[in-house]
């Protein structure tokens, strides 16, 4: 990705395939700091599903068992079906995408502001219904073009603080399809 400094937003170039859109700096600048740590240290510390954040414990024994439990857990409370679409906020290197897409025949689409994740992310979804787009979730879909079926959000919505919580959920109703 290339991206040059205009304001309080950054522009991308797409030169890997993944969708890109206009981020405040800011939001960049924490993907830059938090994320775009290098994979190999994220690949050393969580599961093979590389989720980043907790697990569900109820019947499993290792980490990666408590992920897949988890993100099956995920699927069936959104009640994910053959076809639908799925909008994952902060979807990091896309464990619930590439999760709902393998196991449920879910379209997918993920936003994130790590440039590592989407890369990542993109290469071990190839061949499955997943997209990653590098975006902010308020500068996501401005125009209204795109509809979900589903919409989550794992482990991002402490990130949008107390004061925003109406905002974003204003925003996020206006991405759901009138069957979300």
């Amino acid at each position: 990705f290339f991206f040059s400094s205009r304001r309080r937003h950054t522009r991308f170039r797409n030169v890997t395939g993944v969708q890109t859109c206009a981020l405040p700096i800011w939001a960049w600048q924490v993907g830059r700091e938090h994320y775009d740590l290098g994979n190999g240290l994220f690949e050393a510390m969580l599961d093979p599903w590389m989720a980043y954040s907790c697990g569900y414990w109820a019947q499993a024994h290792t980490l990666e068992q408590a992920q897949h439990d988890k993100l099956d857990l995920i699927c069936r409370k959104l009640g994910l079906e053959r076809g639908m679409t799925l909008l994952d906020i902060g979807c990091g290197w896309g464990s619930l995408m590439r999760f709902a897409a393998r196991h449920y025949g879910v379209h997918c689409t993920g936003l994130t502001i790590s440039v590592e994740q989407a890369s990542w992310g993109s290469e071990r979804a190839r061949g499955l219904p997943v997209r990653f787009e590098l975006a902010d979730y308020r500068q996501f879909n401005i125009d209204g073009a795109q509809r979900f079926d589903r919409i989550a959000s794992v482990g991002m919505f402490e990130h949008v603080g107390p004061r925003n919580y109406s905002r974003s959920e204003e925003h996020t109703s206006e991405l759901q399809s009138r069957f979300g």
